[in-house]
């Protein structure tokens, strides 16, 4: 069972808790990464 609790940063840790992730999730990549689409039509022009 895993449990989550949000709130203010470091007080928990007075109880025995500890940090193990942040909840800031987010998605990062490179330019070089994404395929060209030069040359194909596009997916939603008739």
């Amino acid at each position: 069972m895993v449990r989550a609790i949000t709130g203010i940063p470091f007080y928990y840790r007075q109880f025995g808790y500890e940090m193990t992730m942040t909840l800031n999730g987010g998605r990062a990549g490179y330019r070089m990464h994404v395929p060209s689409l030069e040359g194909e039509p596009l997916p939603w022009s008739g």
